[in-house]
């Protein structure tokens, strides 16, 4: 019989590590210098934002510069930008410079974080970040935690932990519907990422008790502790989770934390604080004590590509009782044979929640807290919470605006309501948000819609480092100049 004979691979279909050459200093210099430059958005049709790229599969390739040019006049066209001083819509990331070259050796180094023994370095530099993070909220020394997409997939992870630690054993052996029925609570502001996880478990929406607000739009602690006596009253239901919230959506509100705390642990009940966007407040020394409580729970969400200036994607999920969640997604598998989580060579990301094959997402986090310190990035986000207080102070004193709430933290919410409408609720409410529509159109200012005791409201988020005290007064210059150009009959 003849030997076989050893495929060969033409050079011409060689991938080259020279293939990637491009140059990505004067491609990022060139997006980043116009990150702060008017419009906020820029707007076009599908088809106009489409129209540089190929439409049909290439079969053959082309010069990478050609692509590269075919991107930027798509992506790097026809796109949002967060770090624009005007950008106060959502809670968007701006971004760090730091960034770009983070996740470049992200990508270069091209690491399945799974652990420890896929990537050691790559392990160590996330379980560095991990311990600073739980060190700035206070858990103990042994708590732990991993770095996550986002805080969607961190709450879900968090609550479903909380669910089967509550239920035991016979859940993880036999599903959640051989008991109790599993109930989480949450205030009506909480994100709609907390429904959507009771869904994915299984729980229905009959799993979710909704805990009415107070009057400054905070978890009612009467409500609560009413509902959780309720429950406990009831053989038929087991209240698994209260999910309080650091700086809710829609204003920036801080539940009462150390209080929910409290009432959870009179009734054994699982507290996690979904702090995806007000966590941030942890790097500043001036903001940390109005996450007082948060060392108290037992699970917590916190966004590093929200008001923690990171780019997307990263989100930190931190475990008091890391054990907890080793006993529901720890598994043994004879294609993973490295030992559990007893010493730090054998530590494993893929115990602590659903995610195995994972990116570096710690990486360009490492680098950019390295690089500028809590000291320059806490009082960033400091400054951001003072420019907020500024325009709520001039809110206050303006006979044509009026205060939604006390902001907390970089949210502010207001109307505008002229002296000539009073009383006129729903002129009002169409004013605001043509406003809205109009600012967007302006491009010095982007604002989201949102709604405060069911009325439409100017919601301005600050989360962009590039965002100073006089750019409140530009946009409030602004609403009062649309205003007076508005024609509420058309």
């Amino acid at each position: 019989m003849m030997a076989p004979k050893p495929p060969v691979l033409e050079e011409k279909y060689r991938i080259s590590p020279e293939a990637g050459a491009v140059s990505i200093d004067a491609m990022v210099e060139a997006i980043l210098s116009r990150s702060t430059q008017f419009p906020v958005r820029q707007s076009g049709n599908a088809q106009q934002a489409g129209s540089a790229l190929s439409a049909d599969i290439p079969q053959a390739g082309v010069p990478l510069q050609t692509a590269v040019n075919e991107l930027l006049a798509s992506a790097g066209t026809y796109y949002r930008k967060n770090a624009h001083p005007g950008m106060f819509s959502y809670v968007a990331s701006p971004g760090l410079p730091t960034d770009p070259l983070g996740h470049a050796l992200t990508a270069a180094l091209n690491q399945n974080v799974t652990g420890y023994l896929s990537a050691p370095g790559a392990t160590v530099v996330e379980r560095t970040l991990i311990r600073w993070m739980c060190k700035l909220a206070g858990l103990p020394q042994d708590s732990d935690g991993l770095v996550v997409s986002g805080g969607s997939f961190a709450n879900l992870s968090a609550i479903a932990t909380a669910v089967y630690h509550t239920l035991g054993p016979v859940a993880l052996e036999r599903g959640i519907r051989e008991g109790p029925r599993p109930v989480i609570l949450a205030a009506e502001t909480a994100h709609f990422s907390i429904e959507r996880a009771a869904l994915m478990l299984g729980l229905g929406r009959a799993g979710i008790e909704t805990v009415s607000i107070d009057g400054s739009h905070r978890m009612d602690l009467d409500a609560l502790a009413q509902k959780l006596k309720e429950i406990s009253d009831d053989p038929q239901r087991q209240a698994c989770c209260v999910v309080a919230t650091a700086g809710t959506t829609a204003m920036g509100v801080i539940d009462p934390l150390s209080e929910i705390a409290g009432i959870c642990q009179r009734y054994g009940v699982w507290l996690h604080v979904d702090a995806a966007y007000g966590g941030a407040a942890l790097l500043s020394d001036v903001l940390r004590k109005q996450l007082d409580g948060i060392e108290r729970a037992d699970s917590i969400t916190i966004d590093l590509h929200k008001w923690c200036y990171l780019a997307f994607d990263a989100s930190i999920l931190l475990y008091r009782e890391p054990q907890f969640a080793r006993e529901l997604y720890g598994f043994e598998a004879d294609y993973v044979r490295d030992e559990p989580a007893r010493t730090a060579e054998g530590h494993r990301f893929y115990d602590l929640s659903p995610e195995v094959s994972r990116r570096n997402r710690a990486l360009p986090a490492y680098l950019a807290w390295r690089h500028f310190g809590l000291d320059i990035l806490g009082r960033n986000v400091q400054h951001n919470a003072a420019c907020v207080q500024y325009l709520a102070a001039m809110i206050e004193v303006a006979p044509d605006l009026q205060l939604a709430g006390k902001p907390e933290l970089s949210i502010c919410c207001f109307r505008y309501t002229p002296s000539s409408l009073q009383g006129d609720e729903e002129r009002i409410d169409r004013m605001n948000e043509r406003i809205v529509e109009a600012l967007a159109l302006g491009g010095n200012f982007l604002l989201s819609p949102a709604l405060v005791d069911g009325r439409p409201v100017l919601r301005v988020c600050l989360c962009s480092h590039a965002t100073r005290a006089h750019h409140m007064d530009e946009l409030l210059a602004e609403i009062r100049r649309i205003a007076d150009n508005l024609d509420l009959q058309t």
